[in-house]
């Protein structure tokens, strides 16, 4: 205990960091860490003032670490550091690698020699949430390990795809373990938690920030030997994960445009990602060459389990292995939502109150169409460019969270626009974006665009 502690300490500072990561591999242990004469090494050039600071000031954080290693035994999730045999070595030689990772599941799952991401929008077409659900299947029955990160859409697709067999399934979460992000995935973790792995860097029960996100794809990326996109736009989390799986030297698969329409997938396989359109050439990776023929493409009905509202409440409480008594809160929740269309709600992490957040509804796959074209989103009438900036100084905006905000109008834009406009980078762009989203104060549209939000 005493040894996870002071890596606790430790990751307050130092983790996810270039300077932490040159650190633990020439030191490796958190004794040796500890050990370590800031000053002396100042002087001797081998650690900059700034990371000097950030290693003394980890000596003062001994409280804060015992708080959270007692809130991690009491709720039994554990804390893996780099001196952990379950510790996944894949992050250990990240430029900025974790000091401590908090989880919860069967462990053995991270040592699986075999581990596939797949990834994708939160907003799919029916025909991409029964391809990424396939691909979890699939793999599952071949003993490959399915990673993602546990969000609507594609990443839950391909999770309950995976735990239909025996290969289980990674998820790696973009906020603490702790902390009820999409409480209508609240029953997906749990059986993750017994037929998988629940992981998280980020301190249990503090929730995403502008950049838990993105940071989370670097650890899905790294983690797996291959990535596959599913469905995309030509920009978002999901790019990003290709991304960062392109920089590892990770093997890229994007469904291919005979499978489904998908604008980011078309631009990751024109840059040399190997088209999938059928989950076969997927297992032929991991040295399964021998099996069935799996096509990706009109590959029949969305699951029940990735369709609740489509479900009795006895298929909704079987599907997830609960009660009647404990699935009808959250049925009957889920049920009133797509009746009224209702947004569904997550505190703002500006203001602290309840801010309605959009989120696409699965509906009925239509037959015979592999793609489903998004309607044309609702007009906007949103603020002028003063009103904006009243609004942005009123929530404390800073940095790119405001220069994006204050590209935006009520009227739909794409977000090239958007970033020609700013001069940032496209994941500069989609980082705000994220933040600005979690804060209710944008919405993301179909077709690469985005508006400020205008409450109902």
């Amino acid at each position: 205990m005493e040894n996870i502690i002071l890596w606790l300490q430790l990751s307050f500072t130092l983790g996810g960091t270039g300077a932490g990561g040159k650190l633990l591999r020439r030191y490796r242990t958190a004794d040796a860490l500890f050990s370590l004469d800031p000053a002396l090494l100042v002087k001797t050039g081998e650690l900059t003032e700034a990371t000097a600071e950030k290693l003394i000031r980890a000596r003062s954080l001994r409280g804060r670490a015992q708080s959270v290693a007692a809130v991690c035994r009491n709720f039994g999730w554990q804390v893996l550091t780099p001196e952990n045999k379950f510790y996944p070595q894949e992050f250990f030689y990240l430029k900025d690698p974790p000091y401590a990772i908090y989880a919860m599941g069967d462990l053995t799952y991270l040592s699986h020699r075999q581990k596939a991401a797949v990834v994708g929008t939160r907003a799919p077409a029916p025909a991409a949430l029964r391809a990424a659900y396939d691909i979890g299947a699939v793999l599952s029955q071949n003993n490959v390990v399915t990673v993602s990160g546990g969000a609507l859409g594609i990443d839950s697709a391909a999770h309950e795809g995976a735990l239909t067999a025996a290969g289980g399934t990674v998820c790696i979460l973009g906020m603490g373990l702790g902390h009820q992000y999409l409480p209508e995935k609240a029953f997906m973790r749990r059986r993750i938690a017994r037929r998988g792995v629940l992981l998280s860097e980020i301190v249990p029960f503090e929730g995403p920030t502008v950049a838990t996100f993105p940071r989370r794809n670097r650890l899905i990326a790294a983690i797996a030997g291959s990535l596959t996109v599913v469905q995309s736009g030509e920009r978002g989390g999901s790019m990003i994960s290709a991304e960062y799986a392109r920089q590892y030297g990770r093997q890229l698969f994007a469904l291919s445009p005979e499978a489904l329409a998908s604008p980011g997938c078309e631009k990751l396989i024109s840059e040399g990602a190997a088209p999938l359109d059928n989950a076969a050439a997927l297992l032929s990776f991991y040295g399964v060459s021998e099996g069935e023929d799996w096509p990706l493409s009109n590959g029949g009905s969305v699951p029940p389990v990735l369709t609740p509202t489509l479900c009795t409440l006895q298929e909704f409480a079987r599907l997830n292995g609960v009660t009647e008594a404990e699935a009808l809160p959250l049925y009957e929740e889920l049920c009133g939502r797509a009746a009224a269309a209702a947004p569904y709600e997550i505190k703002n992490s500006i203001t602290g109150k309840n801010t309605p957040v959009k989120k696409t509804a699965v509906s009925r796959p239509a037959a015979e169409k592999p793609a489903v074209k998004a309607a044309p989103p609702p007009k906007h009438t949103g603020p002028d460019a003063a009103q904006m900036m009243q609004i942005a100084d009123a929530q404390h905006l800073t940095g790119d969270e405001r220069t994006v905000f204050l590209a935006l109008s009520g009227e739909p834009r794409s977000l090239d626009a958007v970033a020609d406009q700013t001069g940032l980078s496209a994941p500069a762009v989609m980082t705000a974006l994220t933040f600005l989203e979690l804060a209710g104060l944008a919405d993301t549209l179909p077709g690469n665009r985005a508006a400020v939000h205008i409450g109902a």
